[in-house]
Formats: structure tokens, sequence, C-alpha cells
């Protein structure tokens, strides 16, 4: 995951954190050795974070791990989401309205 993080000094995406509803964050369950293992991400670029908003408290950039009970039937992988802001007055991470004259 680090080399899709950074070239160099220079941060070209951000590795989200991300949560099912029981704080647990694993993504991928192997039956045979029933284990459990974060093998799914979400990425962002630097100046989308801003856009991603944690569904629980509204602000702060997180992904969510939906862990509804059908989740295992069609795969053992379970799914990944965003929820972004696409709100027109957003500007780099700040409302229009509160920019500077």
């Amino acid at each position: 995951m680090r080399a899709f993080q950074a070239r160099g000094k220079k941060q070209i995406s951000i590795l989200l954190d991300a949560r099912d509803s029981r704080q647990e964050c694993w993504t991928h369950y192997y039956r045979q050795l029933d284990s459990y293992d974060r093998v799914d991400h979400i990425l962002c670029s630097p100046g989308l974070k801003f856009r991603i908003q944690n569904p629980e408290t509204g602000k702060g950039a997180a992904a969510v791990i939906v862990d509804h009970p059908e989740t295992g039937t069609a795969s053992d992988h379970r799914p990944l989401f965003v929820t972004l802001d696409l709100s027109p007055g957003l500007k780099t991470g700040i409302l229009a309205a509160e920019e500077p004259e």
C-alpha cells in the first residue's frame, strides 16, 4: 500500500480508515482457516479527502465496511464505500462563503 501512497516525498494518495458498525476492520473471511483479514482498501487523492465524510460524525475522511447479514452470501469479501459531499459551494476544503476576500 505504501507504493500507492507516495512517490518519494510526494504524497499521491491517502489510505482511508475503514470500520463496520461494530468498529471491526476486516474485509475478507477465509472459512477454511477461520481467519479474518483486511485486504480491501480505499485510497483517495489528497485533493478529494475533504469531500469524504465520516457517516457517523459527518466530519473527517473515513470509509465504511458493510456488515449486513447477507454480505457473506455473494462473496468472501465485504464491500466498502465512502460518502462524498458534492456540494457546489465546497472549494479546496472550505465553504466558498468562508474563503478570504
